[in-house]
Order: C-alpha cells, then structure tokens, then sequence
C-alpha cells in the first residue's frame, strides 16, 4: 500500500492547498462544506504519517521492476499527466482557455490534484518493485477509463471540433490501453507467484 498512500497524500494535500485560496467560495452553512475541509486537511497530514512509518519499515533486498516497455508507458504517461497537472495548478488561466470544456479557475486547479497524483504514481511505479504496483496498477487502468465513461455520457459539455475535445479523448484511450496493458502484466506476474 505504499504507492497509493504516496499519491492519495499528493491528491488530497494539492485539494487542501486549492482550498486555501478559494475559502470565500464555499458556503460554510453546508455540513459538506466541513466535510471538505475536514477530508483535505487529516488526509493528508495522516498520509504523511504513513509514508513515514513505511519508509522505516525492512525490506528483503529482492526487487524485480516491471519489464522496461511497461516502464516506458508509464513514464510518458506520468510526464504528460505531470505537464498537464502542474499548467493547471500553476497556470489555471491558459488552461481554462484551452480546456474542452467550459472551466472556471479553481475547477481548473482542483483538477490539478488527481492528475497530479496520477502522475506521482506513474512515474514511481518505474521505479518501483513489481509485486508492488498491483494496485497501483489497477488505479492506473481505472483512472482513464473511468474518465472516458464519464466524458462520453457528457459530451454536451464538450467544445465540438475542437482540438483540445481530440486531444482530451485521445489522451484518455490511449491511457486507457496503456493502463489495461501494464494491469495485465502486474496480475498476470501476482497470479504466477501465487501458483509458484
């Protein structure tokens, strides 16, 4: 669990730091209003404990990395997703000009944080050993997948013709395959030791 209490920090600290300079945009009369700046506040700080406590924690030695070509997916993945997250967190202006769909500036940085914990997670499942990206690998698969469902049961929102709505779907599909494709080698690797 190391790698997903890595990025579910990142998210939720980027989400908490994004709040900061939107607090007179939530309506503190909302009980979900609290509940957000409960969640982005203690996740992370408890994420930071855990990442912690982990790192002391003895390995075996042994690590097996995923095979190079699945190092290369998600490297290319994670430096996109990198590029992407931090033009939106830093840059939220040109990004809402160029997004495929209509964006306001803390919608823009707030997107920010997932992708930038897609990234983080990408890039450290390069590293990492294979018998650890299990569900990282699953969270890799799902991520794009799940966003490609909900774009397309929302193609209204869409800006049709443009470049930024192909560039959006083609991101997606291809994330998707390479996700699907690095899934199938982290599972089919956990079914084999399980049989060894």
């Amino acid at each position: 669990v190391r790698l997903p209490t890595v990025v579910a920090t990142i998210w939720t600290g980027a989400l908490g730091i994004v709040t900061l300079f939107y607090l007179d945009q939530f309506d503190t009369a909302l009980r979900s209003t609290w509940f957000w700046f409960f969640a982005y506040s203690v996740y992370p700080v408890a994420g930071v404990y855990f990442i912690l406590r982990l790192r002391k924690r003895p390995t075996s030695g042994e690590r097996t990395l995923l095979p190079p070509v699945h190092r290369v997916l998600l490297g290319v993945l994670g430096a996109f997703a990198l590029a992407v997250s931090l033009l939106l967190l830093f840059l939220p202006g040109i990004m809402v000009d160029v997004w495929p769909w209509k964006l306001n500036l803390m919608l823009a940085q707030i997107y920010g944080g997932p992708l930038l914990g897609l990234a983080v997670i990408a890039l450290l499942m390069t590293m990492a050993d294979r018998d650890e990206c299990f569900i990282s690998a699953v969270g890799i698969a799902m991520f794009p997948v799940l966003a490609l469902a909900a774009s397309l049961m929302h193609l209204n929102l869409f800006k049709p013709q443009e470049l930024s709505s192909v560039i959006w779907f083609a991101s997606l599909g291809l994330a998707s395959l390479a996700g699907a494709f690095v899934l199938t080698s982290v599972a089919s690797r956990k079914e084999n030791s399980r049989k060894g």
